[in-house]
């Protein structure tokens, strides 16, 4: 029988390899390529290589680790119950409890202290698996003994292995910085985007995307069917909406097909109900609704319940997938890519996001939420609507307005400067 001392000794044994084997089978389970692309970049390489052959093999790795573990608690026991048999020798009143105690004192013990010592430890997984990875290249021998095919292992698997947002998010801006030192990422720079566009949703609101009023192509009820036919083939809109008194009293939508089935029939008869919407809604709950009505546009209301705008389908696809230029749509090479031209001025869009203002120039506008383009940001500074040739200096920009009239700015001209001076003429 193993004295004292040996017995503590193996038991801490036991005990610092059930730390081991725990702590890499949590590794294991938490291991990602996203997660990995989040270290320094000096370290990232050697590790992606040995995450590609973890991952390649987890099954095996997980179902060795496994049988090491229960052979660890296994000889837990063991030992726990020589030390209690070697307690009951002992003088005194009561000799099983010493056996009770051991058997179920010490084993409990381990577990608990196995999970809390390998739980803390999954702050610092990938050096569990560096520390381990020698070992690994030994753990095909069992399942090979055990498994004919690897693919038998997959049963054993009951663990959660989706991949989260933020993994996702890490491996695009990994796969965007290689883009940008022309190298090739694991992503096409397309697919990328899109992947984006799609994790973007939840963050966006429709206003953000959506045709404003004073762009909308709607008509009246009152109107003969002549004159909507002319509608919808000048705008090249499918669906129009129409009002009563003005565009603030939209009463439902008007389908072309509609109008190609019945000519003959008034407007009244033809339209159908139109869905409402907050500007404020989010971009995936209207998508998750689209498909749920199977309907294809919404009226934008605002906060006063007037009309804001409206939305298709095609403005939540483009989101994702970028412009989707068709047969009606005229494109612009300047409305491609903003450009600086050679006085470091940027001619542009009063409707042109602030957000891309920003990426050109280099320069930080505030976004806020009622002014998400550079002519809504001109406007809300100066408080009022300002004139075609005036010229406005608000901070660190110096805004032209090349075109506006009474309602709005069409188009402006943007150029860095070092004054701080609110508002000139």
């Amino acid at each position: 029988m193993l004295d004292e001392p040996a017995s503590i000794g193996i038991l801490i044994l036991n005990l610092i390899l059930g730390i081991w084997f725990n702590s890499t089978q949590k590794a294991i389970d938490n291991l990602s390529l996203g997660k990995i692309n989040k270290l320094d970049s000096d370290k990232q390489e050697e590790l992606v290589k040995k995450a590609e052959i973890y991952l390649e093999n987890s099954n095996g790795y997980k179902f060795t680790l496994r049988i090491f573990s229960y052979f660890n608690i296994c000889c837990i026991c063991c030992i726990t119950i020589l030390i209690g048999v070697g307690l009951m020798q002992e003088p005194s009143g009561f000799p099983l409890i010493p056996l009770f105690l051991s058997i179920l004192v010490f084993p409990l013990g381990f577990i608990i202290i196995t999970e809390l010592i390998s739980t803390y430890l999954m702050k610092y997984s990938w050096v569990v698996l560096n520390i381990s990875f020698p070992f690994m290249k030994l753990c095909h021998i069992l399942p090979a003994i055990f498994f004919a095919k690897e693919s038998e292992l997959l049963d054993l698997e009951d663990e959660d292995d989706t991949t989260t947002e933020e993994e996702i998010e890490a491996l695009l801006d990994k796969d965007e910085k290689s883009h940008e030192n022309s190298d090739n990422g694991m992503i096409e720079e397309s697919t990328g985007k899109m992947i984006r566009g799609v994790l973007d949703l939840d963050e966006t609101l429709v206003k953000e995307i959506m045709t404003p009023r004073v762009e909308m192509s709607a008509i009246s009820i009152e109107s003969a069917i002549d004159n909507v036919i002319k509608k919808i083939q000048d705008s090249g809109h499918s669906r129009i909406p129409i009002f009563t008194e003005n565009i603030d009293d939209v009463i439902g939508i008007v389908y072309s097909k509609d109008i190609l089935l019945k000519p003959d029939e008034e407007l009244k008869n033809l339209m159908r109900k139109a869905t409402f919407i907050p500007e404020s809604k989010n971009v995936r709950d209207l998508l998750e609704e689209f498909q749920q009505t199977k309907n294809h546009i919404a009226i934008v209301i605002d906060e006063y319940g007037g009309t804001a705008g409206v939305v298709s389908l095609e403005d939540i696809i483009e989101e994702i997938v970028g412009e989707i230029a068709d047969e009606f749509d005229e494109i612009e090479e300047e409305e491609i890519e903003l450009k600086i031209s050679e006085d470091g001025s940027l001619e542009l869009e009063a409707r042109t996001p602030i957000e891309d203002v920003n990426d050109v120039l280099n320069i930080s506008l505030p976004e806020e939420e009622d002014n998400v383009t550079i002519g809504g940001y001109v406007i809300s500074e100066i408080g009022r609507i300002p004139q075609a040739g005036e010229c406005i200096v608000l901070g660190k920009i110096e805004a032209t307005i090349i075109d506006a009239n009474e309602r709005k700015i069409n188009t402006l001209k943007i150029k860095k400067t070092e004054s701080k001076q609110k508002a000139t003429n």
